[in-house]
């Protein structure tokens, strides 16, 4: 991005974010502050109370902007495109920077450096405190997202009876964990990029099976993937992230069935042996040891003990539940949390809530439920009628 759109960018951000309430919470652990703000729509009545979405993001060192994108444009920034268009629904915003976090890789002091391995460290010097992301934990996680919601639900500006909760990825898991606690703290929530397996499935499959079932997707004979196919089908596959060499046949000019199944077995052992490595380190190691801290390794360590499936944390939630996932999500495979939610007390139990659960799957949409199979910008059709549809759920017409 040139420096005249990065500080255009800014200015805007800084005008957005003066018509804003910000807002500074202890965490209950006494360890960090949360920093976050309110985003009210233009032309709100301050004595009116208005119905309300808190957003909580995925795994990653984000700040309440949420930027997961690399297009150069504002909506790479995925908390302040859903805000512009919650907002101009009549709803209004709360969104929070994760402990520890103050800014992020757009940052015109971090953007200016090409280098990667220079970004890199000005971000664990310039946004991020590493000992305080040495303090996160999965329970750490859920108490900072708790604290948020309190700080909403008790505002005098926000109507506690009509809240939403928004979660993107890992952040799913949050607010099931939640409502786990007390299932009347929301009126709907809104699932994105959901996982709904356990985190240990999910961990599994991003290991072994991804590559390999992906593929075999891209086969058109039962027996042979060749080199081209790959080059042509990449960009569409849930393996956009991945460099495209990285896929491409080790010898000759296509993979057979018998070497992608060899492939299978080949990561299934290697992910044997990183997980047993992995869970020898001390829960209140830093992970991942080298580099930027991000967490502890008891989260880490959360993807290699926790078989519980997400889904079951919302058995007991009564309100409407939005699930949207983009078919060609790199992280969560669409058939397997479609097959999660079928096995889930909610789906099977006869309660009225799973009558209020809808399914929205997107053909050629990816995590964020954008062209790219992980990366911002998100589709600005679906962002608006997803928008919509919680406004709806939260009583605007």
């Amino acid at each position: 991005m040139k420096w005249l759109s990065i500080l255009a960018f800014w200015c805007v951000v800084g005008m957005a974010s003066a018509q804003a309430e910000p807002f500074s919470r202890p965490t209950a652990d006494g360890l960090a502050i949360l920093n976050g703000q309110i985003d009210f729509p233009a032309g709100a009545t301050p004595g009116a109370k208005l119905p309300a979405v808190v957003l909580i993001a995925g795994s990653g060192l984000f700040d309440r902007h949420m930027l997961v994108g690399v297009s150069g444009t504002p909506a790479d920034f995925v908390f302040d495109d859903l805000s512009a268009a919650l907002t101009a629904k009549g709803l209004a915003v709360v969104r929070y920077d994760y402990r520890g976090v103050t800014c992020n890789t757009r940052d015109p002091r971090i953007a200016a450096v090409k280098d990667i391995g220079q970004q890199q460290a000005l971000i664990g010097d310039l946004c991020v405190d590493q000992a305080v992301r040495s303090t996160v934990t999965p329970e750490t996680n859920l108490d900072d997202f708790a604290t948020v919601v309190a700080h909403a639900r008790a505002h005098p500006r926000i109507d506690a009876a009509r809240l939403g909760l928004l979660g993107m990825s890992e952040g799913v898991l949050y607010i099931g964990r939640l409502l786990a606690r007390d299932a009347a703290l929301a009126r709907a929530v809104m699932l994105i990029g959901a996982p709904l397996e356990s985190p240990m499935a999910i961990m599994q499959w991003q290991s072994t099976d991804r590559i390999e079932t992906s593929l075999r997707a891209m086969m058109s004979s039962p027996d042979r993937l060749t080199a081209d196919e790959i080059r042509t089908k990449h960009a569409g596959s849930r393996l956009q992230p991945f460099p495209l060499t990285a896929l491409l046949p080790k010898s000759g000019d296509a993979w057979t069935a018998a070497e992608l199944d060899q492939l299978k077995d080949i990561r299934e052992k290697a992910f044997a042996g990183a997980r047993a490595a992995s869970l020898i380190n001390a829960d209140t190691d830093p992970y991942p040891g080298a580099g930027v801290t991000r967490a502890s390794y008891r989260w880490w360590n959360m993807f290699h003990r926790d078989n519980t499936p997400v889904i079951d944390h919302y058995t007991r939630f009564k309100g409407a539940v939005t699930i949207a996932i983009g078919e060609k999500d790199s992280q969560v495979d669409v058939e397997r949390q479609k097959a999660a939610f079928a096995k889930s007390a909610l789906a099977t139990s006869g309660q009225t809530g799973a009558a209020n659960v809808m399914w929205l799957t997107y053909p050629g949409r990816g995590h964020v439920l954008g062209e790219h199979a992980l990366l911002a910008p998100m589709d600005p059709a679906i962002r608006d009628a997803l928008a919509a549809r919680i406004a709806a759920d939260l009583g605007i017409k």
